[in-house]
């Protein structure tokens, strides 16, 4: 009935179905891919300030032990004798009030004379830090500023790793020209470092390197050198006199989004169901509204819809108006009751449909009244041709039904007799849908009368 706006609907749903899902999971694919993006963001944040969480931690800790130390060598230096006379006081109260002191030296003209605790630290009595190249280039670093200096991480003789802050210690204070010697203070660098929170860092690599005057390139003394080539942060870390490097490579892993993508997919989904269930309701409606409720032809306003366009759009063509009206229907009802006449009906518009082809349409407008277009059609002999199979067709066809006659059953067949009357649409010479319904209706109002005339037994009953 519908066949061609059916199919015109079907590929628009089609067309828009592919759209409305290709752009969903566009729109979702962007979201997954924005919002990945934002968590790779935060992780970064995070892991940036943690990175600068550990070197402040770092700088603090190393700061709040050469404090600490510089009262010893503030003492030492105001009075060297008094100090190593009472060294073991002394040193020993700066040892017990930090976690991070392993232990203090002093060194006489750069010789280490006294060391406290002695215990475990014998092999470093006695040292000439003169022997030792690198560590005697800082104590030199510090002879030379007249302050604090900071040497390491390195490897001590007495085993282990180590920062060491030296003080030099001067006689003639506050001139600095005659030289003492200088103190140590031995800070466990693995502790240090455990205590910052740098080994928990996750997804990132660290590495820190700082420079020395005696080398061209900086020396990384923890993690790898490589990752200050790629270096994702980099960050200072100031200490006394020196300066260290802190350098890390982020290994961001990839947000988990599959939970956004099901989501995401179970609403794309949900609301395309929701548009097919309107779209469902709206064409029910709709074709309701263009529907005959009890032949399911389409109806009078579907016609009328029809006719307008054959009739206006260009280009035009031929056509015939059959107005069709089925004789003596009402004495089908009052002998046989109305649902025998509704099935009556029915069986009419089946083999209506039947009688004629695809392109041709046919409604019915309201009782016993169909309307059928047959296309391409221009004149009257056709026409004619055309009704006499469609009246041929119907009679070979009678309508079977069971009647009641008191208790019981009795198989009735009805003959359907048609008046048929038509008119044919010139688009050379076109006319209003009014007057080709009103010519359709007098030449079936014509034939009706004709029919009487020639035989009154209509419908044949047997």
């Amino acid at each position: 009935m519908f066949m061609s706006g059916f199919i015109y609907q079907r590929h628009f749903i089609i067309l828009a179905s592919i759209l409305y899902w290709g752009c969903g999971l566009f729109l979702l694919q962007s979201f997954a891919q924005n919002r990945s993006e934002f968590l790779a963001s935060e992780q970064e944040q995070e892991i940036r300030r943690e990175i600068a969480l550990v070197r402040s931690n770092i700088e603090a800790r190393i700061f709040e032990n050469i404090y600490k130390a510089d009262s010893l060598a503030s003492i030492l230096t105001i009075d060297p004798a008094f100090g190593l006379e009472r060294w073991d006081e002394l040193a020993g109260k700066l040892v017990q009030s930090s976690p991070y002191v392993r232990n203090v030296g002093a060194a006489p003209n750069n010789i280490i004379r006294y060391v406290y605790p002695l215990q475990g630290n014998e092999k470093a009595l006695g040292f000439d830090f003169r022997s030792n190249p690198k560590q005697y280039a800082s104590v030199l670093k510090a002879q030379e500023l007249g302050s604090v200096y900071l040497d390491g991480p390195l490897e001590l003789v007495q085993g282990g790793q180590a920062i060491i802050a030296r003080f030099p210690i001067f006689s003639d204070f506050p001139l600095k020209n005659d030289y003492w010697g200088s103190v140590s203070i031995v800070l466990d660098y693995g502790q240090l470092l455990q205590d910052t929170g740098i080994h928990q860092l996750e997804n990132v690599s660290i590495a820190m390197h700082r420079r020395y005057s005696y080398t061209e390139a900086p020396i990384t003394f923890y993690g790898q050198a490589t990752v200050f080539d790629k270096p994702d942060i980099v960050l200072p870390i100031l200490l006394p006199n020196t300066q260290w490097a802190m350098a890390g490579r982020f290994e961001l892993k990839a947000p988990d989004m599959s939970l956004i993508y099901a989501l995401g997919f179970a609403g794309i989904a949900l609301f395309y169901t929701s548009l097919l269930m309107l779209l469902r309701a709206y064409r029910i409606s709709h074709n309701a509204a263009l529907q005959d409720e009890l032949t399911h032809l389409p109806n009078r306003r579907y016609m009328m819809s029809y006719l307008e366009k054959a009739t206006s759009e260009s280009p035009k063509s031929d056509f015939a108006l059959l107005n069709i009206d089925l004789n003596d229907f009402k004495k089908v009802n009052d002998e046989f009751g109305h649902d025998v006449g509704d099935q009556l009906l029915i069986h009419i518009a089946q083999y209506l449909k039947q009688a004629i082809t695809e392109r041709d349409v046919v409604a019915r407008i309201g009782g016993d009244e169909f309307l059928v277009v047959l296309t391409d059609i221009s004149n009257s002999a056709r026409t004619a041709d055309r009704i006499e199979k469609i009246k041929a067709h119907l009679s070979h066809h009678p309508f079977c039904f069971n009647h009641q006659l008191g208790q019981s059953q009795q198989e009735r067949l009805i003959t359907p007799s048609l008046s048929i009357g038509f008119a044919l649409f010139d688009p050379r010479e076109p006319v209003s849908i009014e007057e080709l319904l009103n010519i359709a209706d007098q030449h079936m109002y014509q034939r009706k009368q004709a029919e009487k005339t020639v035989s009154s037994k209509t419908p044949e009953e047997e």
